[in-house]
């Protein structure tokens, strides 16, 4: 998904929404400013503010990915997605590792919603940055999404099943400076 940044392909991240912020009923939510909810707490009655643990529009978020430090002192890091297809004998540093100082991109937040995984239609899916290639049928980027949400999401919460996520809308802020 790096690589579809990069190239401008992908402009929205879906998240699911925790099991706590389910429990207050996200259907229930009333906007009250950008990336802010408020709703009823059925176990502490009153209000509550809901925000969305990404951002509001104008945050920043950077981008975590694999990685490799430079085997010169001083130089930029190494990143798999510019690396994916040559052999090398780096070794790779997962993505859940990479230091914010070693990080390339930053993307602007430019709006965040909650929904249900299946209002995704084909526009969405193309802007997760899918490619709908090989798919047969009448929604290909959807259909293409589905499969790789299951691959990565599957056990905490399958396309299936559909759960509340988090729509998080960007745009590239900070791209690669070489």
């Amino acid at each position: 998904m790096v690589r579809a940044i990069l190239a401008g392909k992908k402009t929205q991240t879906r998240r699911i929404v925790s099991s706590a912020l389910v429990a207050l009923e996200p259907e229930m939510w009333q906007p009250k400013r950008p990336g802010i909810w408020e709703t009823y707490d059925h176990l502490d009655p009153g209000m509550v503010e809901v925000g969305s643990p990404y951002g509001v529009p104008g945050d920043f978020l950077w981008v975590r990915e694999t990685w490799a430090p430079s085997v010169v002192p001083g130089r930029a890091p190494l990143y798999r997605a510019d690396l994916a297809d040559i052999k090398t004998g780096w070794r790779w540093h997962p993505s859940i590792h990479m230091p914010r100082a070693a990080s390339r991109i930053d993307l602007e937040v430019v709006s965040v919603s909650v929904e249900r995984l299946h209002s995704l239609d084909e526009a969405d899916a193309f802007a997760e940055g899918v490619s709908g290639s090989g798919y047969v049928g009448q929604t290909p980027h959807r259909d293409h999404f589905a499969a790789i949400w299951d691959a990565i999401n599957g056990k905490r919460g399958s396309w299936e099943s559909n759960p509340w996520v988090w729509v998080v809308s960007f745009k590239v802020a900070r791209p690669v400076q070489r």
